[in-house]
């Protein structure tokens, strides 16, 4: 692809951002050129003497020191350039000898290594950036926001496309780009740079040579073909769909180097010019002709315009009069067009109206036949209504019968299953003395010393089998159907899902299964679709649909299965809650709590509670009379 023009580099042209060489303290001096170290004495200049010796060194000891012998040694240089030394004498050792300032060089290598991991932290933070509308604030919503890169100190960021989905401000040729950096230290994040880009301003770095070229004026005055430009502290790198884009703002400022005094333009050297004709007398005069003519053209053309308007004014009264006539036969001709429409909707309404005079005759007949029917039902209404009140006694004497078996049938299930709470611990429950942590102990591990003691596998899976039992028995005494279907096998109790889709159970379409298996019952494809409904003809079941199964038991169980498990346990004692009128939950993870609320609220009632009716089955009370 060839190089966009500056003046076409617009924000849908931007690919990705990366960072480099990333600082959270700026330099508070001037940058070093060279390594402070035992090298800056001067007794250590090169000399055969410590050639040899460095040839004897098996390895290389690190200095015991931090002080800068720099200032040292500039001091000894300038009293000699004084002339406060009489003759130059070599340094003594005992004054260049530095401090043993890094005291932790004696420590053990863990306290040591433990120091150098928190600088490095320090300088490898997490970060990530966004940009911004220009004039946007910091409480407005940026245009985007990219991932954290963790621990980076030249962090390369994802590439993204703001050419579709951001059209409103795709063709800026400006934005705002915001860094956010946090360390371990401090684990919020912080804007580190904030800096408006304007993209036409750019300069291109390529693809692998760095390299920037200045003007060929500026380049021969320098004496210099084209110079290499490191990148500064917590440098912004653009790439764009053509290359890879960089900001300097620490280059050489070409127009001050152009104004300088060496870059002054020589001095032109004076020279004689031929003379050249000019324009003559006669062509002078001619042009003094001309402009007469043009003044006398425009004084005819206004004599002209006086006459025209003067005979249209002589003969306005004529010209009136003829416009009159063409007027008039317009509106007669108007008038009987007109009338020839008249006409024609007259016809029109006769025939209209004795079609509804034969309509209306029918109707009448109609509503005579009606109203003798009518009649008729009006008494067998009466009789309905009588009915109907009767009907409507026996509903309500029904409908307190079921209310209070519901309430019998829940309290017995409370004496059946009895849940307790545990002293000291909120929202903590046991049914039938075995203890069943809330949904969010198997998300996170509690380790505080208020959480109760974490019941074992065995308990748990004990006390979801109870769970499943009594949402069983209330699904078929209250005649209200769970989204989800709760299988009761003891201690390896399972429940079915047929709703969620197969990406939210974690299942790839390149599955090797058939697409029935893994399409949900309301999916719409041209392989599962029977007579236009848009209903799977695959209903997902148990036995065509076993990874739908989720166990309630934790050995030998992947955590992620058995956490959906419960997850869709919730989901059902919430569908009871509503459907029954208790209300809705709190908090659907407090699994145990939640049930007592229902069976607590559904025991409730006034009056008193009836009891269970005494009898045989028939089946049996058959068999027993032929015995």
């Amino acid at each position: 692809m060839s190089w966009l023009l500056p003046v076409n580099r617009k924000l849908r042209h931007l690919e990705g951002i990366s960072l480099r060489n990333i600082a959270l303290v700026k330099n508070a001096g001037r940058p070093r050129k060279q390594t402070i170290d035992d090298e800056s004495l001067p007794s250590t200049l090169t000399s055969p003497a410590k050639l040899l010796a460095q040839r004897d060194i098996a390895k290389l000891e690190h200095s015991k020191s931090s002080s800068d012998l720099k200032a040292s040694a500039g001091n000894t240089a300038q009293e000699i350039s004084n002339g406060l030394a009489s003759s130059p004498k070599k340094p003594r050792r005992h004054a260049q000898r530095r401090r043993s300032t890094q005291s932790w060089m004696d420590e053990p290598p863990n306290i040591r290594q433990k120091l150098l991991q928190d600088v490095v932290s320090e300088r490898r933070p997490d970060t990530f950036f966004s940009l911004h509308k220009v004039g946007a604030t910091l409480v407005d919503s940026p245009i985007y926001i990219s991932e954290i890169k963790e621990t980076s100190m030249n962090p390369d960021f994802k590439y993204f496309d703001l050419s579709e989905g951001y059209k409103s401000f795709s063709r800026d040729d400006s934005v705002i780009v915001r860094i956010w950096a946090r360390t371990e230290t401090s684990p919020v994040s912080t804007l580190l740079v904030e800096t408006e880009v304007y993209l036409p301003s750019l300069i291109r770095i390529g693809k692998t040579v760095w390299y920037i070229l200045l003007r060929r004026d500026v380049a021969e005055m320098l004496q210099l073909d084209s110079f290499y430009h490191p990148f500064g502290n917590n440098s912004i790198i653009f790439h764009m769909i053509d290359g890879t884009y960089a900001s300097f703002s620490d280059l050489p400022d070409v127009e001050s180097v152009l104004n300088s005094v060496h870059a002054q333009p020589p001095t032109p050297r004076s020279a004689t010019l031929p003379p050249r004709d000019t324009s003559s007398f006669d062509a002078l005069m001619k042009l003094k002709d001309l402009a007469e003519c043009i003044e006398d053209a425009e004084k005819t053309r206004a004599q002209i315009t006086q006459q025209i308007e003067s005979i249209i004014g002589k003969r306005k009264k004529a010209t009136d009069e003829i416009a009159a006539a063409a007027q008039k036969q317009a509106s007669l001709k108007s008038v009987e067009d007109a009338l020839a429409k008249t006409r024609r909707e007259v016809q029109k309404l006769q025939e209209e109206r004795s079609t509804r005079q034969t309509n209306l005759k029918d109707r009448r007949t109609a509503v005579n036949n009606q109203e003798s029917t009518q009649r008729g039902g009006e008494a067998e209404l009466r009789a309905a209504m009588v009915q109907l009140d009767d009907k409507r006694n026996r509903q309500s004497q029904i409908k307190s019968k079921v209310s209070g078996q519901v309430r019998r049938v829940a309290q017995d299930i409370l004496d059946v299953f009895p849940i307790e709470p545990i002293d000291k611990h909120p929202l903590c429950f046991t049914i039938r003395s075995l203890f069943l942590p809330n949904a969010r102990s198997f998300e996170t591990d509690h380790t505080s010393s208020s959480a109760p003691p974490r019941s074992s596998d065995e308990t748990t899976a004990a006390a979801l089998s109870y769970v499943v039992q009594i949402l069983s028995m209330l699904e078929t005494d209250l005649a209200i159907p769970l989204p989800y279907m709760p299988l009761a096998y003891g201690s390896a109790s399972t429940i079915f899902d047929p709703l969620s889709s197969a990406s939210e159970l974690g299942l790839s379409s390149h599955s090797s299964s058939p697409a029935y298996l893994l399409a949900g019952p309301f999916s719409k494809s041209p392989d599962n679709i029977s007579d236009g409904t848009g209903i799977s003809q695959y209903a997902p079941t148990p036995s065509t649909h076993p990874f739908r199964l989720f166990p309630l038991y934790q050995i030998s169980t992947p955590p992620k299965r058995f956490r959906w498990a419960i997850y869709l346990l919730n989901r059902d004692i919430e569908e009871l809650m509503a459907q029954s009128g208790c209300g809705r939950a709190l908090d659907p993870r407090n699994t145990l709590a939640n049930l007592k609320y229902l069976l607590t609220v559904l025991a409730s009632g006034k009056g008193e509670m009836p009891g269970r009716k005494k009898g045989v089955v028939r089946a049996l009370d058959g068999r027993m009379g032929e015995r």
